[in-house]
C-alpha cells in the first residue's frame, strides 16, 4: 500500500485561484506534477476556447492561450493519473476583459 501513495501521482505547482487577461492578450497556465510514469494527462476547459497544450518536460504541462477572447473566458483545471491512482489541479477562473481605453479630452 506505501508505493502505490508514493507512486500516485501529485500537483507540485497548482493552477492560480483567478486569473483575469485583456482581450487580445496571450496567457497561459502551468502545472507541475510528480509521481511514477506512464502519465495520461489532459485539461478540462471552456468548450469552445481554442488552446495549445505542450509538454516542456515529463512532468510539466502548459496551456497557452494566443489572443484571447471572450470564448477563453471560464473555468480551467488540470487532471493527471497514472496507474496507481488520479489527481486533479485546483480549479482556476479566468476572465476576459475588454481592454480598458483612455480618452483625453
Amino acid at each position: 500500500m506505501t508505493e502505490a501513495i508514493s507512486h500516485a501521482p501529485q500537483i507540485r505547482q497548482n493552477l492560480p485561484r483567478d486569473k483575469t487577461v485583456s482581450y487580445g492578450d496571450d496567457f497561459s497556465l502551468v502545472v507541475r506534477f510528480a509521481g511514477a510514469p506512464e502519465f495520461v494527462t489532459w485539461w478540462e476547459k471552456p468548450s469552445n476556447a481554442r488552446v495549445q497544450i505542450e509538454r516542456p518536460n515529463s512532468y510539466t504541462s502548459v496551456l497557452r492561450v494566443y489572443n484571447a477572447s471572450f470564448s477563453h473566458s471560464g473555468d480551467y483545471q488540470f487532471i493527471v493519473s497514472n496507474d496507481y491512482g488520479k489527481k486533479t489541479s485546483k480549479r482556476c477562473s479566468v476572465q476576459v476583459q475588454e481592454e480598458s481605453r483612455c480618452v483625453l479630452l
